[in-house]
């Protein structure tokens, strides 16, 4: 780990323990639910166009009176956040969100999205669905980065990604997913 890389972890985490304990002061403290997440990791581009562990990203809740440590190690992406809090919070709701509770539905159906520059991508089932420019897709095994077998599995997350890119560009497009 290079040093200023180090340097800034070393802030990252007095920054936040500092707002947490500046927080603890408040009257709001013991009612207020805390999500730390991260948007990116520090890794550029590795062996292929959207390789996973360079996505791994933490999101820490914290609430000590509300909710119980632990560790919970499903694939999700940060669409996955706002339903998530709902979630915790028992909060009944209609949306239009794309994510889903990460610790309700997202046990059943683990998946991720992930982006880069050129690129957008959907992990599900052990393979990445790269999405690029002109139509071109390819499926790729998160591991190795080759391409995977064009089987119907390949072809059923090909279909399953283009699919929810299209919704979502479509839905922004025409307005709605306005709060109305």
């Amino acid at each position: 780990m290079g040093w200023r890389r180090e340097v800034h972890l070393k802030y990252t985490d007095w920054a936040i323990g500092n707002f947490v304990e500046r927080a603890r002061t408040k009257p709001w403290f013991d009612n207020t639910l805390f999500i730390f997440v991260a948007d990116h990791t520090h890794k550029g581009r590795g062996r292929q166009e959207l390789p996973p562990e360079n996505y791994h990203i933490p999101m820490v809740i914290y609430a000590p009176l509300h909710v119980q440590p632990g560790r919970v190690d499903t694939l999700a992406s940060q669409i996955d956040v706002a339903p998530t809090l709902l979630g915790l919070l028992n909060f009944s709701y209609r949306s239009k969100f794309f994510g889903h509770d990460i610790l309700r539905e997202g046990r059943q159906h683990p998946r991720a999205f992930m982006a880069n520059y050129m690129t957008v991508g959907y992990y599900e089932q052990g393979r990445i669905v790269e999405l690029k420019p002109n139509g071109r897709t390819r499926v790729v095994d998160p591991l190795t980065g080759r391409e995977t077998a064009d089987d119907a599995l390949a072809k059923e997350l090909i279909d399953d990604a283009i699919s929810y890119y299209q919704v979502a560009s479509r839905a922004y497009r025409r307005g709605e997913l306005r709060n109305r």
